[in-house]
């Protein structure tokens, strides 16, 4: 009797048994090759790091990128680093593959400019009342006054 799960025996390892337990959060995505692209992105010579040290914020983000059956990306962190699902690739055109785990600004340098100051606001939103997310209304009324 073998020891090998059935994973195995039909050639699928999965990443607990192959060393990677703590990558496990990964396991649940179905086999495709975008799935490989973004297994095989060296992530560790990113600015987000190695998988195993992914905030769990970030996991969950690109949990739901890959669930999504729309076209799908986050760019995250001040690098804007893209992690995008299948789908979306028609969008990214000639920037796939290149552009999993590689900035915004890298891939589209032309679309920097004109989008850079609304990434901004997300990024980092002001205040209003302990309420985030009123920058733009903030904004608005400072150009009224």
């Amino acid at each position: 009797m073998s020891s090998k799960s059935s994973h195995e025996a039909h050639g699928q390892t999965t990443l607990a048994a192959a060393g990677l337990a703590d990558v496990a959060w990964l396991e649940h995505l179905p086999p495709s090759e975008h799935i490989s692209l973004f297994r095989s992105t060296d992530w560790s010579s990113t600015p987000l790091g190695p998988l195993n040290a992914w905030d769990p914020s970030l996991r969950f983000a690109v949990n739901m990128v890959f669930n999504d059956t729309r076209p799908a990306v986050v760019y995250w962190g001040p690098e804007m680093i893209a992690v995008y699902n299948e789908r979306f690739i028609e969008i990214a055109a000639d920037a796939h593959p290149m552009l999993m785990g590689r900035s915004f600004s890298h891939c589209f340098p032309e679309a920097v400019a004109p989008l850079k100051h609304y990434y901004e606001m997300a990024l980092y939103p002001r205040t209003r009342h302990g309420v985030p997310g009123f920058r733009a209304l903030d904004d608005q009324e400072e150009r009224i006054r």
